[in-house]
């Protein structure tokens, strides 16, 4: 009942519909959101790789300078009998045209111990990380150290292997380079994608030679060492996503630095939100709209329309309750050009209904006083034309004549008596058979009884329903008890039990279809021996009990049973509306 009342409210009602109208426009801008995402990662990918390899290509011009002058160097190698001095010489003259990031240019003979360099001190490099390894293997390689023992930085070194003409292995010819951030050198004319790209310089076997970041952390933009050889034989032109060494997810690129010996390997975080994408993922945000649109849609037929509505039904119960008609509310200047006229309609037709109805009840009010006193002369006149029939009985001199005359006189006393109980002032349309006879017999009764010796009068027995009459159809009903009452209770005798009573009975039988209305029974009878037919009397009451049931077109049964003999009238309850005309006696 409560989910029924709910969705009974137009608010609630137009928030729906307008939710379902609004729900291809959220479809739409959840797949725009979507595409839209799928179109910044792509573009997010690009930039990556384009910044991979602008990066590569700047940080490969310093190498492959290196690298040549390193391969020109050991292919015009100078005897290692020449002075030290001529040698190292000849080396400062080559740094000074190659730039300031060669920091360093000597020869590495097979036993280590370097006499020609640009510093012109000689070095020993036997003790170096891996150099018997290199000094077997005899190619081309590229080493990175923190921190140079010649230059105290942190450099790359490319060594190209030295060959006499007898393919006699002699050593290397080694460039240093001081390393360098390459964003801040890179893409002049372009924007680097945020988020801004990690990088680090590995050779062809993984070996780490430069970072973005300090040599101890970059295993958070760097592949795990078993992954390193598998990232490097990927293409160019492909992005992926991997774990990093320390196991953040990142999206990588590799560009080559120097063909076949560096590679340089971007990465950005994956999913690294910006401002908004920190409080919420980017497809809430047309759901988001959505309730946003709901709720302003909801707040303005809430306040312009569902409110003033309600407010004005209020009135109108309240109007409808008390019939006073309060002033209008404040906001019924703020109400819609529609509600407002429905508004003053509603004042104007209350106004005129009020004035209506005051009308109708002065009206009414006349007609009931008019009524009364109607009913109040008919009274007084039956009880007068009863007192001149009274009048007439004693001065008539001849005891059948008073018979007839006292006959007629209590018969309009009768009349008169149910006529003040029928149109009484407590009783409005309706009337109750129940209350109505028990009026009329109680009193009758003791009058009928009255000359009875008081070890013969018979016992009242009633057994009344609560049957609601119309006035027209009480009238003659009860007048029918009135003539059979005495009719009956003059033939009282005693039954098997030895008691005399008189029954009056009122009941009905419920309808048989939907709509229809009650059979109506009123009974009278007494005790004793059932009258034969023979006896069957035609007087005078008996002609008026059976025009009675005509006026409520109904039948008259006269019962005969071992137990009493009775009169039974049966009729047909109507509404007031359907009450049938007088019909004469």
């Amino acid at each position: 009942m409560a989910r029924r009342r709910m969705w009974a409210s137009l608010s609630l009602r137009l928030a729906v519909m307008l939710s379902l109208a609004l729900v291809p426009l959220g479809l739409i801008a959840i797949s725009q959101t979507t595409e839209l995402r799928e179109r910044y990662d792509r573009v997010s990918e690009l930039n990556l790789r384009v910044s991979a390899e602008a990066l590569a290509r700047q940080e490969g011009m310093a190498i492959e300078t290196a690298l040549g002058a390193a391969e020109a160097l050991a292919s015009t190698y100078l005897p290692l009998a020449a002075p030290a001095a001529v040698c190292s010489d000849a080396l400062r003259r080559l740094k000074g045209r190659l730039g300031q990031r060669v920091v360093f240019i000597g020869f590495i003979p097979v036993d280590g111990m370097m006499t020609c360099g640009t510093d012109g001190a000689p070095h020993d490099f036997s003790t170096f990380p891996g150099f018997d390894a290199h000094m077997t293997r005899r190619t081309l390689f590229v080493t990175s150290t923190e921190e140079s023992r010649i230059s105290r930085t942190r450099v790359i070194t490319v060594h190209s292997p030295i060959w006499t003409e007898t393919e006699e292995f002699r050593g290397y010819a080694s460039v240093a380079l001081a390393t360098e951030d390459l964003i801040e050198g890179c893409c002049p004319d372009a924007t680097v994608a945020e988020p801004i790209l990690d990088y680090v310089l590995l050779d062809r076997n993984g070996a780490l030679l430069d970072a973005s970041r300090e040599m101890a952390a970059v295993d958070a933009i760097l592949p795990g060492e078993e992954e390193r050889a598998e990232v490097l034989a990927r293409p160019p032109e492909e992005t992926f996503v991997a774990r990093t060494a320390s196991g953040e997810t990142r999206r990588f690129s590799v560009a080559e630095v120097v063909p076949m010996q560096v590679f340089l390997v971007g990465s950005v975080p994956i999913g690294l939100p910006t401002r908004l994408d920190q409080l919420m993922p980017p497809n809430i945000y047309p759901v988001l709209m959505w309730l946003i649109s709901l709720a302003l849609v909801f707040a303005v037929v809430e306040g312009s329309l569902v409110a003033p509505v309600r407010a004005m039904a209020d009135r109108m119960r309240e109007f409808g309750d008390t019939r006073e008609l309060r002033p209008p509310s404040a906001t019924v200047a703020a109400m819609p050009l529609e509600l407002r006229r429905i508004e003053t309609a509603f004042a104007e037709t209350a106004a005129r209904l009020v004035q209506e109805e005051a009308q109708l009840a002065d009206t009414l009010h006349d007609k009931e006083v008019l009524l009364k006193e109607v009913h109040h002369r008919v009274k007084n006149n039956l009880q007068m034309v009863s007192s001149i029939l009274n009048m007439q009985m004693r001065e008539a001199g001849d005891p059948a004549i008073e018979t007839v005359l006292g006959k007629a006189a209590g018969r309009i006393a009768s009349l008169a008596a149910v006529h003040r109980q029928v149109y009484s002032a407590d009783r409005t349309g309706a009337v109750g058979a129940d209350e109505l006879l028990r009026e009329i017999v109680l009193p009758l009764s003791q009058t009928l009884m009255s000359d009875w010796p008081a070890g013969e009068r018979p016992g009242l027995r009633l057994d009344l329903a609560p049957i609601r009459l119309t006035p027209d159809q009480a009238m003659p009903a009860a007048m029918f008890v009135v003539e059979a009452l005495p009719y009956l209770l003059a033939e009282a005798q005693p039954d098997a039990d030895g008691a005399r009573w008189v029954l009056v009975r009122a009941t009905d039988s419920p309808p048989v279809w939907e709509g229809d209305m009650a059979d109506v029974w009123i009974e009278v009878r007494r005790s004793g021996p059932a009258r034969s037919e023979a006896d069957e009397a035609s007087g005078l009451g008996l002609r008026l009990i059976r025009g009675f049931a005509r006026q409520l077109q109904g039948e008259v049964h006269e019962g005969r049973t071992e137990h009493g003999h009775g009169l039974a009238l049966r009729f047909r309850a109507m509404p007031f509306s359907d009450a049938p005309p007088e019909i004469g006696v």
